[in-house]
């Protein structure tokens, strides 16, 4: 039952993990006034870089190591009992 549910837990991150990334790698709107018509000063850009795939596929690596090492030690520790 605690396997089951470790992988329920590991699937929902990584379905987390992925609307993450694919909302993360979606393109901004276009802007539609220009640079000249703004009156204030120029607002922060802010959005996507090119840093949050790599980011998100090597925490996504991560947890799937940790997730890996539970199951095998489980594994191995119940047939060690058994």
């Amino acid at each position: 039952m605690r396997s089951s549910r470790l992988l329920a837990s590991a699937a929902l991150v990584a379905l987390t993990l992925g609307a993450t990334v694919g909302a993360a790698t979606a393109p901004a709107p276009a802007a539609t006034a220009s640079a000249s018509a703004s009156a204030g000063p120029e607002l922060a850009h802010t959005g996507v870089s090119s840093n949050t795939l790599p980011i998100a596929l090597g925490g996504a690596a991560v947890l799937a190591a940790g997730a890996g090492t539970l199951f095998v030690l489980r594994r191995r520790k119940a047939g060690a009992h058994g």
